[in-house]
């Protein structure tokens, strides 16, 4: 992928492959979807995940995150500004 944008939605038990580079991600995940985009290079990336849907990603200025459930958010780079809500037993953790 490339350009400034890109908007995502999974449900049920998704399983999606992300590379590039993009300016911001939009993430929006239910269920058991996985999100594998560590390859792609973001500057901003908002995530939110429902149930136990997990998500890897690289963001490099800004990380919005919120988790519903048992969700978990792996991250690489280092965001200036990370943001975080997470109810019930999901985590976000910094991989290297």
């Amino acid at each position: 992928l490339s350009g400034p944008r890109f908007a995502l939605e999974s449900t049920g038990a998704a399983e999606v492959k992300l590379d590039g580079n993009i300016d911001e991600l939009l993430a929006d995940m239910t269920g058991a979807s996985e999100l594998h985009a560590g390859d792609l290079q973001t500057k901003t990336t908002e995530i939110s995940t429902t149930g136990a849907a997990d998500a890897e990603i690289a963001v490099s200025e800004t990380l919005k995150v919120a988790i519903t459930g048992a969700g978990k958010v792996s991250y690489s780079g280092s965001p200036k500004t990370i943001e975080k809500h997470i109810s019930g037993a999901g985590s976000i953790h910094h991989r290297d």
